[in-house]
């Protein structure tokens, strides 16, 4: 039975996009919390690096495998139980004594994290009209960074109330609110048009024809490269902010404040870019101006060629998150329309959730690494251009073939 005065705020869509923002907010409760976890041994900074990126690893090991069982599974339970996976998952923290407890609980809520993403894309193209499509895929294009952000900004005061368990609880119950939610305000209208909630019963001759399309799909590469360079750096940005502030002396509440800024401005670029890509655009400049300018913003936030001024330092951190954000929201318009079919939509996603959470694995032990052996973080800038310059030029790709595409058509 639904909620009347929620009718009009949990509209289907929107209840997809707080699914995903719940999704995030696991994704980002980790950051916080790094100095607050209190474990035997005490974790070092390159678990706690793994901490940050272990939420990938489902994405990383099976990501198109998963996409596929999402759409045999049905979107909508597939949602659900990557909810009640995440739900499991943080309540059993009460019961870990060791690190490596907790990171396997973080690889447990990878897998849940990637039931939500995967299948996400195809019921907004399923449920929204045509002419809002690139709209609204680009507004999914949001949710790691409100969620993240949204953890960012209440982790530092729960954590200094109640305790980092107490912090996954309620991370637990939000998950728990959005699969209710999904059950009262999505699921009714995916069975007025008949799209399948439960399962979709194809053989397996054709769920192998649908892999082996996905994997020949070059596009489908080229956008989770891209995609996966993407947002490993920023992960990795936004994530040690916290540490790297309270380094240089900043109290615990303002280093979350500030980081949850950096992460919230992300959404002004996916904002933009979904406003220019409904009114016609093209994705592959607004993808070009968005990769050159993220390539000069770190130099400027940890290189020591820019003066030492924490203001200028911040501001450029504030310009790349910004800036980036035109890059998940047209990925998420461009996989849906590099997909050969309907079937295979998830695939696609799939794999590129893959390489993108490939990338999201092995960036922050790998910054971290050089971090340690610079003594500091004025290296990362070199890191994080020379990735750039390499997704500016595969996912700039992909979207000229797709404009061409559609001069033919």
């Amino acid at each position: 039975m639904k909620l009347p005065v929620f009718s009009k705020i949990f509209t289907p869509v929107n209840t997809l996009l707080f699914s995903g923002v719940i999704a995030a907010f696991h994704l980002g409760k980790v950051s916080p919390a790094l100095k607050s976890i209190h474990l035997q041994p005490e974790i070092t900074i390159v678990q706690s690096a793994f901490l940050l990126s272990l939420m990938q690893v489902a994405g990383a090991l099976s990501g198109v495998f998963a996409g596929l069982i999402c759409s045999r599974v049905g979107s909508l339970r597939s949602l659900l139980i990557g909810h009640f996976l995440l739900f499991c998952a943080s309540i059993a923290v009460f019961l870990i004594i060791s690190p490596s407890q907790l990171l396997a609980l973080r690889a447990i809520e990878s897998v849940g994290y990637l039931m939500i993403v995967l299948p996400t894309p195809g019921l907004i193209r399923e449920i929204v009209p045509a002419s809002k499509l690139s709209f609204c895929l680009g507004l999914w294009g949001c949710f790691v960074a409100i969620g993240t952000s949204a953890s960012f900004v209440t982790g530092p005061y729960i954590l200094e109330l109640a305790g980092w368990k107490t912090w996954w609880f309620i991370a637990a119950v939000l998950s728990a609110l959005s699969a209710l939610l999904l059950y009262l305000y999505v699921n009714p209208v995916l069975s007025r048009i008949n799209v399948s909630t439960i399962s979709n019963t194809i053989s397996r001759t054709i769920w192998l024809r649908t892999f082996i399309t996905v994997l020949k799909n070059s596009n489908a590469w080229c956008l989770g490269i891209a995609f996966g360079i993407y947002t490993g750096q920023w992960i990795t940005i936004i994530g040690f902010l916290p540490v790297i502030y309270s380094g240089a002396g900043i109290g615990k509440i303002m280093a979350g404040m500030l980081t949850a800024a950096a992460a919230f401005v992300n959404i002004l670029g996916n904002v933009v870019a979904a406003v220019l890509m409904h009114r016609g655009f093209k994705k592959s400049r607004i993808l070009i101006t968005g990769y050159v300018l993220i390539m000069v913003m770190p130099v400027f936030a940890f290189s020591d060629f820019t003066p030492d001024i924490f203001g200028v330092k911040y501001i450029a951190v504030l310009l790349f998150s910004a800036i980036g954000g035109v890059i998940p929201a047209i990925t998420y318009a461009l996989v849906v329309q590099i997909s050969p079919s309907e079937e295979t939509i998830a695939g696609c996603v799939g794999w590129v959730q893959q390489l993108t959470s490939i990338g999201m694995l092995i960036t922050p032990p790998l910054i971290a690494e050089i971090s340690l052996l610079a003594r500091g973080w004025e290296w990362t800038w070199t890191v994080t251009c020379s990735g750039a310059l390499i997704g500016m030029f595969l996912s700039a790709r992909v979207a000229t073939r797709c404009e061409k595409n559609l001069q033919r058509d």
